[in-house]
């Protein structure tokens, strides 16, 4: 039974895997782009001829003396008819048949080249002329191989002539397939757009192999059963043939697939993170990606062939099928709707992308209609069992919690809700500050709350209360109505106010309300004394008589170091960075610059803050930041590029498109545990100083997690009161300030002194309860720098394991299987403070 067992098992696993690259062969669609490769093939086959002719046709040696052996009998005569044609040509060419057939020859390896971008999802820069000038040189190339090839049969022929009859098979099948390697080997290099080594296409140039020597067996075996010399006979010779060279396609065609797949990664210890060393060496730049919209009634009709297919399955297989289908056009959608966000962020004035971010504001809602229907029809399929098994019970978690954060009766009030976080988006980029005689953004402003000069301090806050103070009405007005919005569409699903709705909409699976305010109440019994006391600390060391907010992004009496690195100069050195501290972490960041992927100049009409997107169908990770020559400006090279690394581990990877990273408490864990894990490298930042950067980056970080309560709790009690008047919730931001924040006085500092800070905290406004996820995620961060300061490499493999993950474990499993304390576990904070006062002692300036 037991030996019946392992049998069963292992014809289990060959049928996942069977499954598995089935379903990967079809997600690329080869068999379509196999057909127009031998499309243009056949075109290009006379050509070809004429021009091996035209240049080695004196060798002496003939198309009957390479045609001569056994394998290519099925083939012979046609093979021979294009020739002969092809000789006959080549006798009376002029130049200007010569040029045409080159440009016609040239034309297969023309779209060989495209087809890799297909394949691979990658574009390249330069196509037209220069690429199919390209495939000309390459066109030669080819010529040459062939040349060289048939040489080398010539030459076997000869040979074979010494050797015992039962050995000809066996020596030439040999040469043959080591012929056909070094091809599809050549072609696997010429068509890929990232730069690899050539190990690295060594699988699929094999698997290739081995199917072409295969293909060309089973039709000889074909041919020796066939009438050629009847009319039927001698059209199937033609049939066979263009089925052979479809074939030939297919099996090419499946080893870039094979290479892609599996060929990413290349070195040492096992897991594709640790090997990766994929560089796109053709990066089309980020600002240069071709945008156009994706249509609302594109992206319906997806959903309802996706619909329409799940009806009529027979099988999961099926469904899943028409779920590869529906993803990849809602790929489309999202890279649309990206590049689309990021424009407008970088410039909020620009008519054209604000007209595009109007439209999908107006018709994500309805995506969301046909995303909530998708759900339901995963979830109530007749095969759920065996899609679970295949998809995971994770992907289903998230999918019933997802039906529950969307109604159709709430659309209205969703499209009204993004008009409002567009439009708050809006003024804060086009808002400018008074500064000494000069208007400058908040970004830049925010940055003078660091100057040793507590006066200067002062004067910024003071700048950045009376900006806000002249757009109070507006302020107050948009987020007014986002409460009443957000309030009216939880009435209409039926729960009692937008805190539980909320929670649906951020995906939350694996906590619950009352397990954050635990959370919460642990931070004022564990944090909120330590941080206090450091407060204080600092308070007398540099001499003040209060704690103002002004004095708070400060942290000794000289002030923070300041950050003086040009933005080439703070990219060079995080090169070196991440190339000192991983090889295939270094590379990802050279792609990412040579992307033009990260946009971090200050700007007026620029959108406050930072992120980091996923350009789709481009495979491109894209940061999105404000420098303004603080400490924050490292922060930005480090957080946000552990949010890019993920993204681009997790794609490579393959996590499944509805998982993608996870819940944000999750994805947060990413880039900030990446801050800590660069704490070795600073001096490249801050010379001298790297000591005091270390330092403010820890206590602020301390710092911070009773901050990030004070959101969350206020949110909380603004949805749990929608009716509250604009002066009721600033006076119950006030009272949590002092609760969680009792050492800082806003005192003497207009509009501010009045609890209005929280109106530049664009979460409030945009993405409601999101705020939480960074206080458990630090939590997780301070957990991998007590570890990587026992050791430093363990640390990092723990971490690339973590982001490898995605969001495929549940974030309370995934923090367990990293070997860290859980967030919501008791005395994880109390322990947590501990370490992190002992690592503040040892990296405090002194």
């Amino acid at each position: 039974m037991t030996a019946v067992k392992r049998i069963t098992e292992k014809i289990r696993r060959a049928y996942r895997w069977g499954k598995e690259i089935g379903g990967l062969f079809s997600a690329h669609r080869i068999t379509t782009i196999a057909g127009a490769l031998a499309f243009f093939l056949i075109l290009s086959l006379v050509p070809l001829c004429f021009w091996l002719i035209l240049l080695f046709g004196k060798t002496g040696v003939t198309a009957e003396d390479l045609l001569s052996f056994e394998l290519f009998g099925w083939a012979r005569e046609l093979l021979l008819y294009l020739s002969e044609h092809a000789e006959g040509a080549v006798s009376g060419a002029g130049i200007f048949l010569i040029v045409t057939t080159l440009w016609s020859g040239s034309a297969f390896f023309y779209h060989l080249r495209r087809s890799g971008e297909l394949l691979y999802g990658l574009s390249r820069p330069h196509r037209g002329v220069r690429m199919r000038l390209g495939a000309i040189f390459f066109t030669f190339g080819v010529l040459l191989f062939f040349a060289a090839a048939a040489g080398i049969l010539f030459l076997l022929k000869k040979a074979n002539r010494f050797l015992p009859m039962p050995l000809q098979p066996l020596l030439t099948g040999s040469v043959l397939l080591a012929l056909g390697f070094s091809a599809a080997l050549l072609l696997n290099r010429y068509v890929c757009p990232v730069r690899r080594p050539a190990s690295a296409s060594i699988k699929g140039s094999l698997l290739t192999a081995i199917l072409w020597l295969g293909a060309a067996v089973i039709f000889l075996v074909y041919s020796r059963f066939s009438s050629k010399e009847k009319l039927y006979g001698a059209l199937s010779l033609v049939i066979v043939f263009f089925l052979f060279l479809y074939w030939m396609m297919i099996c090419f065609a499946a080893g870039v697939v094979v290479n892609k797949k599996w060929g990413l990664t290349n070195g040492r210890k096992g897991s594709k993170i640790e090997r990766n060393e994929c560089l796109e060496e053709f990066m089309t730049k980020v600002n240069d990606l071709p945008y156009s919209r994706v249509t609302l009634e594109e992206t319906q009709a997806a959903f309802e062939r996706f619909f329409a297919a799940v009806g009529d399955a027979k099988n999961a297989d099926e469904v899943l099928a028409a779920r590869r289908e529906l993803i990849a056009n809602r790929n489309k959608f999202d890279t649309a709707y990206c590049l689309a966000n990021i424009r407008f962020t970088q410039n909020t004035a620009d008519p054209f992308y604000k007209g595009e971010m109007d439209y999908y504001d107006e018709v994500y809602p309805l995506i969301h209609n046909e995303l909530a229907k998708y759900y339901r029809v995963m979830l109530e399929s007749p095969f759920r069992k065996e899609l679970e098994e295949t998809l995971g019970s994770v992907l289903f978690a998230g999918f019933e919690c997802a039906v529950k954060a969307h109604s159709e009766a709430i659309v209205e009030d969703e499209q009204q809700e993004n008009a409002l976080t567009t439009e708050y988006s809006q003024l804060m980029a086009g808002m400018l500050f008074d500064w000494q005689g000069e208007k400058i953004p908040l970004t830049v402003l925010r940055g003078k709350l660091e100057d040793p000069d507590p006066a200067v301090r002062k004067a910024a806050a003071d700048a950045i209360g009376l900006g806000l103070q002249a757009n109070k009405q507006k302020l107050d007005e948009i987020y007014d109505k986002l409460v009443h919005i957000r309030d009216r569409m939880a009435k209409k699903m039926g729960y009692k106010n937008y805190v539980e709705l909320g929670y649906y909409r951020m995906g939350r699976t694996g906590y619950t309300r009352d397990m954050v305010e635990h959370f919460r109440a642990n931070v004022r019994e564990s944090l909120v004394p330590v941080v206090s006391a450091l407060k204080e600390r600092i308070r007398e060391e540099m001499g003040l008589d209060e704690f103002r907010f002004s004095d708070n992004e400060v942290y000794t009496k000289e002030g923070n170091p300041p950050f003086t690195l040009t933005i080439p100069e703070a990219f060079h050195e995080a090169s070196q960075m991440y190339h000192e501290m991983d090889a295939g972490i270094g590379a990802f960041f050279d792609s990412m610059t040579e992307a033009g992927a990260l946009d971090v100049e200050s700007r007026h009409n620029k959108a406050g803050g930072g992120y980091c997107t996923f350009i789709g169908e481009y495979h491109q990770p894209f940061i999105f930041a404000n420098f303004n020559g603080t400490t924050a400006d490292a922060d930005v090279l480090t957080h946000e590029f552990g949010h890019a690394f993920a993204a681009h581990c997790i794609d490579v990877g393959g996590v499944d498109y509805d998982i993608d990273v996870g819940g944000m408490e999750t994805a947060e864990c990413h880039s900030m545990s990446m801050e800590f894990l660069c704490w070795p490298y600073m001096k490249r930042f801050f010379k001298e100083r790297e000591q005091g950067y270390r330092y403010k980056h820890l206590a602020d970080a301390l710092s911070f997690i009773p901050y990030g309560c004070i959101v969350d709790e206020f949110q909380h009690l603004v949805y749990e009161h929608p009716d509250w008047t604009p002066e009721e919730r600033d006076k119950a931001y006030l009272e949590l300030e002092k609760t969680y924040r009792p050492y800082l006085t806003y005192a003497g500092i207009p509009y501010l002194e009045e609890g209005t800070r929280w109106q530049y905290q664009a979460h409030i406004f945009e993405s409601p309860f999101y705020y939480i996820d960074y206080c458990l995620a630090q939590t997780v961060a301070f957990g991998f720098l007590v570890l990587s300061q026992e050791d430093h490499d363990e640390a990092l493999r723990r971490y690339k394991q973590f982001v490898s993950a995605g969001g495929t474990i549940p974030f309370r499993d995934l923090v367990k299987r990293a070997g860290l304390s859980d967030p919501f576990g008791e005395g994880t904070l109390g322990s947590l403070a501990a370490s992190v006062s002992e690592i503040l002692k040892k990296v405090k300036p002194q």
